[in-house]
């Protein structure tokens, strides 16, 4: 059967930060991601939840916790997270506007991104 690969906002309410992160995890192209290796650690301050994202042999996975190892690690808000990891904004330009801080390699996360394949958008940015 076909999967749909679109979120509608009502959905995306609805979704754990695992959840999301499993989402990201579908959208990375294994075979652009081969031969690379990262890691990424999100801590969420509004849920105060703490994740690994580890990217290697063409694979995205993340577990709670373990900041220890990170390539980089980021501070960030659900909206932060979603501006990044779903709307495509830089990690630079989320840092400059605060919604982000950083402590290590911030090229690791915007990689990581742009391996990210682009579903067909599932809701508009701006409504009138």
């Amino acid at each position: 059967g076909s999967t749909t690969r679109t979120l509608s906002p009502d959905m995306l309410a609805g979704l754990s930060i695992s959840d999301l992160l499993d989402y990201l995890a579908v959208r990375l192209n294994g075979p652009r991601a081969a031969g690379k290796v990262s890691r990424i650690h999100l801590a969420f301050r509004d849920s105060g939840e703490d994740y690994l994202l580890t990217l290697e042999n063409g694979v995205l996975r993340h577990r709670r916790g373990g900041a220890s190892d990170a390539d980089v690690s980021l501070t960030l808000t659900r909206q932060g997270f979603l501006a990044m990891g779903m709307l495509g904004q830089s990690a630079e330009a989320l840092v400059e506007q605060g919604a982000v801080t950083a402590a290590g390699d911030l090229a690791v996360v915007d990689e990581l991104t742009s391996l990210l394949d682009d579903f067909e958008f599932w809701f508009d940015i701006v409504t009138p």
